[in-house]
């Protein structure tokens, strides 16, 4: 999503309202970010080794 932005903002394809919109996404993420680096563990796995959403049953647990 932010590769296909930065090369539509470069072109100068986005919509003031699409700027926005994803300036305020961006913010949420970053947001977050810092929010679970606060009570993230030092030295937890790389993300590319982290279970992903798809395989959550929701409940906190992973589906083996």
């Amino acid at each position: 999503m932010l590769e296909e932005a930065a090369h539509a903002l470069a072109a100068d394809r986005m919509t003031a309202t699409e700027c926005r919109n994803l300036a305020e996404a961006v913010e949420t993420l970053a947001t977050t970010l810092r929010e679970h680096g606060d009570h993230a563990p030092e030295g937890s796995a790389p993300l590319a080794e982290t279970p992903s959403a798809e395989s959550s049953t929701g409940d906190g647990e992973t589906e083996q």
